[in-house]
């Protein structure tokens, strides 16, 4: 399909809209591939204007079209659209030349019916910038596609975009389930609520009566997910988790989110369960192997990572330049995005002046401190400890290699087996990355912590 044809069909499916010239040149060179900022360049307009003049016009399609629409999927979307509606004047001409005398014996191949799709994106972001995580998106298909995974956790530290890959990941594979739910965690209910709601969901809101028990509505809400295949993504599940305990330790009234992830991860049925978090609730530990499994992303490369400046233009730098800035932050995209608008506000569009100041003395802006604040508060004391000591000393050697000296450094760490709970807590959490000599901290984090200390103790 050409940008012609594409446009035609958006006549079709917008007939009492006719795209104004920004509009039509914005879905063209969408279709091309084009970014926001290399269609505001091109048309001379300002980027957050044609990011809006985007927005508005997947909002139009999601609303024709009854599915969501956006910049990342649209193309999809419409070759989906276009092949249903072939299916369905293929079906109309059968049941005209069915109802016509016949005279001939052919037998004529009748394709079958689609099914009717049932979408509910709730508070889903609009995520029509994304970028990189295509290696990711791919296994995450396979797992969830192919191998039938029941539950998959999406982990790593806030801003990392487990959100705009669960968003992305579901857009992209929602034509292979009848029922597509996100649902965002932020102000989590009761177990027994979140069950309720999806069961009525589920059945299309025909069942009047839920049962009384977790237990009895569990099993119903398996059945659901047994009849039809279903795609559920639960956004932001560490609002269930407690603070100031080891990672994965439920919230008081919160515990029956352990049984709901338990059942549908042991249960055979035909759904999938996608959960996103900054830290693994146990049960993914418990259950992890051949249907449920763990997924902890990565930072952005350092290509990728120039992707997000060059939404804002130009920036200048050489190639070790973007190497040190993008790895320092980890590859964050959402320290990135401030870090964009630092170098740009402050340093002129030029990232060395940015890298020369972190080779000397290191730099964590103060959004992301308080980015990093949501994190480090979560923490139990003996993980905070610990830490402190990985910002000082920058590498904990393996388990093997642990001196009994280290451990008498620290005050709340008595003995080996302690920490090596602390350090797989520290883990299940994104702060700390395994190596082949041991275990330390990101460039970001340790500058974090350092900072963190003189704070406390000035």
């Amino acid at each position: 399909m050409n940008t012609k044809e594409a446009l035609t069909i958006i006549d079709r499916v917008l007939p009492n809209q006719h795209l104004s010239h920004i509009q039509e040149l914005v879905f063209c060179q969408s279709w091309e591939g084009k970014t926001y900022q290399e269609i505001a360049d091109i048309a001379g307009y300002d980027h957050d204007y044609v990011k809006e003049i985007g927005s508005s016009l997947w909002h139009s399609l999601s609303t024709s079209l009854a599915e969501r629409v956006t910049k990342k999927n649209f193309q999809s979307v419409l070759r989906r659209y276009e092949e249903r509606s072939k299916l369905d004047r293929k079906g109309s001409n059968l049941d005209r030349i069915s109802s016509e005398p016949q005279t001939s014996v052919a037998q004529v191949e009748v394709s079958p019916k689609v099914t009717a799709r049932r979408e509910d994106w709730g508070e889903a972001p609009d995520v029509s910038l994304f970028y990189g995580r295509t290696d990711e998106l791919t296994l995450l298909e396979q797992w969830i596609i192919q191998d039938r995974c029941r539950l998959v956790a999406l982990l790593g530290m806030g801003g990392i975009g487990k959100t705009a890959l669960s968003v992305t990941l579901a857009e992209e594979i929602q034509g292979g389930f009848k029922h597509t739910i996100w649902r965002s965690m932020r102000n989590p209910k009761p177990a027994i609520e979140t069950v309720a709601t999806l069961i009525d969901l589920l059945s299309d809101h025909h069942k009047t009566s839920i049962p009384e028990t977790l237990d009895a509505s569990i099993s119903l809400l398996i059945k659901y997910l047994q009849k039809h295949r279903c795609l559920i993504v639960l956004d932001g599940a560490e609002e269930i988790l407690r603070s100031g305990d080891y990672a994965g330790t439920y919230l008081n009234g919160y515990e029956d989110y352990g049984q709901i992830l338990r059942r549908i991860g042991e249960s055979q049925h035909q759904s999938c369960v996608i959960l996103t978090s900054r830290e693994q609730p146990r049960e993914f530990t418990l259950l992890d192997g051949s249907r449920v499994r763990s997924h902890y992303l990565r930072g952005l490369s350092s290509g990728e990572g120039k992707e997000i400046f060059a939404e804002r233009g130009d920036f200048y730098g050489d190639e070790a330049d973007w190497e040190r800035l993008i790895s320092y932050y980890a590859g964050n995209p959402s320290a990135i995005k401030i870090v964009v608008c630092a170098v740009q506000e402050f340093f002129d569009r030029d990232i060395s002046r940015l890298v020369d100041l972190l080779n000397q003395d290191g730099l964590v802006f103060e959004d992301i401190k308080e980015l990093l604040d949501q994190h480090f508060d979560r923490l139990s004391e003996a993980e905070k400890e610990l830490m402190h000591w990985l910002a000082i000393n920058r590498m904990l050697p393996l388990l093997p290699e642990m001196s009994s000296e280290m451990l008498s450094e620290m005050s709340l760490v008595r003995s080996p087996q302690e920490l090596l709970t602390i350090v797989n807590s520290l883990r299940r959490r994104s702060l700390i990355v395994k190596t082949s000599t041991g275990y330390s901290q990101q460039p970001m984090i340790s500058e974090y912590i350092k900072s963190r200390s003189i704070t406390e103790n000035s």
